[in-house]
């Protein structure tokens, strides 16, 4: 019997071992490959996700400004306003002013709406489109067409005639207050008749 020389012994052994490390670098690279696969498709996922929450984001946002813009629609509210007892042949214009509590009666810069028309007849219609629930409403004859109201010659009491809502006038004391002349707007549509009074 022949026995392998020490030379072919570790040839051999040589061999297995370049055999064995091949073998365990190709299943290295599978696994390798196997993992890069997995880490490439939960990254797809997780991008497909954030693209869904940012779409869904933006419905909603989308949706919330649809609501924003409904609950502005629902609280304009429309106010018709006529005014009685004009004198006309006064000739000059009605002013309608609509205020909040500030600059109430006197401030006319500080009214939140303000419309004018002729004085050609005695009764005449003005029509607010507003988003307010409370106000206070002054009418003023403006004869002399200056825009403000015009006293006599004391320097005190109006020329010109005037007119408030919740049927105040001008009294020893001046001219009402807000808290007496506000109205609450309570439905879409109001309406309010005001007089003009002449000193």
């Amino acid at each position: 019997m022949k026995y392998a020389t020490t030379p072919s012994i570790l040839r051999i052994g040589y061999l297995i071992s370049i055999s064995l490390l091949t073998n365990i670098n190709q299943l290295v690279a599978e696994e390798m490959q196997s993992v890069l696969e997995q880490t490439q498709t939960v990254d797809s996922k997780l991008q497909d996700s954030k693209t869904t929450i940012v779409k869904t984001k933006g419905v909603n946002s989308t949706m919330s400004h649809s609501v924003a813009d409904f609950s502005k629609i629902d609280k304009q509210k429309t106010l018709t306003v006529e005014i009685s007892g004009i004198d006309p042949i006064r000739g000059g214009n009605i002013i309608v002013l609509l205020f909040k509590d500030k600059g109430f009666p006197k401030n006319h810069q500080s009214a939140v709406s303000t419309q004018n028309q002729r004085a050609s007849v005695d009764t005449l219609s003005f029509t607010f489109d507003i988003n307010v629930d409370e106000l206070a409403i002054k009418i003023l004859h403006d004869e002399d067409e200056n825009g403000k109201v015009t006293k006599n010659w004391t320097g005190i009491i109006p020329k010109e005639g005037l007119g408030f809502s919740n049927k105040q006038t001008i009294g020893f004391t001046g001219p009402p207050s807000y808290k007496k002349s506000k109205i609450q707007l309570l439905q879409q549509h109001n309406d309010i008749t005001i007089s003009i009074i002449y000193p």
